[in-house]
């Protein structure tokens, strides 16, 4: 699904998949996609889209100065998505920082894209997570999971590189980044 996100630097992004092939090995089977961009969503857009819509976005987005920021996780969560599947995630804490680009980047594009499940990405009912790759996210693989995340100590801080305009193809299962803008120091 398209969205505009944040994205980390290349020694969290090692850090998060470290942490998923350790997870993987203790488990001693590879549940945890490696493949993925670990990344931290804040808004979807709709799913028809063109390079004059990656275009826009590249041109609003470097038209905005964005500072990059630490995000602190302190906990894990799960919802349910479908009859037997689930999401699980790394909880970040939604700090004042965070929320100042978050919003930002909510109001540069709120009235520009078509967006998607604004009830969850808006800047007044947002929940920020970042999805735990699973690849059968069924109830046992979840619990597997946690089990071992709550073995661990999830008080993580990781620092933003950029922000980015993705799309995971349901068919192809695979990620592709339209636009990457690196986030100012």
């Amino acid at each position: 699904m398209p969205g505009i996100v944040l994205g980390f630097n290349e020694v969290n992004n090692n850090f998060l998949n470290d942490l998923y092939k350790k997870i993987n090995f203790d488990i001693g089977e590879d549940l945890i996609e490696l493949d993925r961009i670990p990344h931290i969503s804040l808004m979807r857009i709709q799913k028809n889209f063109n390079d004059s819509t990656i275009k826009s976005i590249e041109k609003d987005l470097n038209s905005k100065n964005i500072d990059n920021i630490r995000i602190n996780i302190k906990s894990v969560g799960i919802f349910k998505k479908d009859k037997d599947k689930f999401v699980l995630f790394l909880t970040p804490d939604y700090d004042k920082n965070f929320k100042n680009v978050h919003k930002e980047v909510w109001n540069l594009f709120n009235k520009k894209l078509d967006l998607l499940q604004e009830k969850y990405y808006s800047p007044e009912s947002y929940s920020p997570h970042l999805t735990i790759p699973i690849k059968n996210p069924t109830k046992k693989n979840i619990s597997v999971i946690l089990n071992k995340l709550l073995d661990i100590d999830l008080q993580i801080s990781l620092n933003t590189k950029s922000i980015m305009f993705i799309n995971t193809s349901k068919e192809t299962d695979k990620t592709i980044i339209h636009v990457n803008k690196i986030l100012s120091n």
